[in-house]
């Protein structure tokens, strides 16, 4: 999992690669979309992580049902598969 300060060291270091390559042109965009991928990342994997803890805990209690624990499972499942999809289209 990225912890914050070294998402800002990413984040940080990706600006000056573009600044060196590309100039300073249309620089802000690229910034920009760079902070929004590294948010998607860390949103998708925090639903992902929240999903399958609250299935290991209610299950530990007998608080859930196996159709919910699959829904739950699921939904964990397809957060990993759209940040997956969204790191191979940055790169």
């Amino acid at each position: 999992m990225v912890k914050i300060h070294n998402l800002r060291k990413i984040v940080c270091n990706d600006t000056i690669r573009l600044v060196c390559e590309r100039g300073y042109d249309n620089i802000q965009n690229e910034v920009e979309k760079m902070d929004m991928n590294a948010m998607a990342h860390l949103i998708l994997k925090a639903v992902a992580l929240a999903m399958g803890i609250g299935v290991a805990v209610l299950s530990v209690l007998n608080q859930i049902d196996i159709r919910s624990e699959f829904g739950m499972l699921g939904i964990g499942l397809a957060c990993l598969a759209m940040d997956s999809i969204i790191k191979k289209e940055y790169q």
